[in-house]
């Protein structure tokens, strides 16, 4: 058996317009890693956050069949920037996953210690590629079609994918994020076995021995 690699399109003839081809090859065209349109800001990089440091920017979604359906299976597809500040410029991949599950666990996949057959491994490739061999310094990922009670499952098992470590015991935050007046820093005071480790954080609201920040 062989498999090629050859994109290809099917359409509904009886829906056949000028309208519907229009949509149909602006999303092949973005499908194929093409550009369709371009943001003022794009042109002048002045998105907030984004433009100052590289950063990667990631779409997730699995999409479920009816419930007449159940026999299909869940379709996962993930979307990510090409190039840094080109925020419209964007690849699309997708791919299948077991039945009834609900997060994402194809997003690595390591099969050897170089090797990892993950839905993202290639669009991080592209983008350590396209910055000249650099990592992105931050990261941002927005996941749809997720509720409110799946929240910690979104953090625990598909987050965790991103890295086997986590935030190193003794990080301390206490600038930038805490509040402009008060006294108040997180805290990760010891490494968590499994999952994602979540900081403490620490009010200060009467301090008489007269610690700073650091002593304390």
């Amino acid at each position: 058996m062989s498999e090629y690699d050859i994109v290809t399109q099917c359409m509904a003839l009886i829906r056949v317009k000028d309208q519907y081809f229009t949509n149909l090859l602006l999303k092949i065209n973005a499908k194929l890693e093409g550009l369709n349109f371009m943001l003022v800001i794009e042109q002048t990089p002045s998105i907030l956050v984004v433009s100052k440091v590289p950063t990667f920017i990631l779409g997730m979604d699995a999409l479920f069949g009816s419930s007449e359906q159940s026999d299909i299976p869940p379709i996962v597809a993930v979307v990510s920037l090409m190039k840094w500040q080109l925020i419209s410029s964007y690849r699309a991949s997708g791919r299948t996953q077991s039945l009834k599950l609900e997060m994402i666990d194809s997003l690595f996949k390591p099969v050897s210690d170089k090797m990892d057959e993950g839905i993202v491994r290639k669009a991080f490739l592209d983008f350590y590629t396209g910055l000249g061999k650099r990592k992105s310094d931050q990261i941002i990922i927005f996941r749809d079609g997720v509720s409110k009670s799946q929240f910690n499952q979104i953090l625990n098992i598909e987050l965790d994918q991103g890295s086997p470590d986590n935030v190193s015991p003794g990080t301390i935050i206490d600038n930038k994020i805490c509040h402009p007046r008060n006294n108040d820093f997180y805290l990760c005071a010891h490494t968590r076995m499994g999952g994602t480790t979540r900081p403490t954080h620490y009010h200060v609201l009467l301090g008489h021995i007269g610690f700073s920040a650091d002593d304390l």
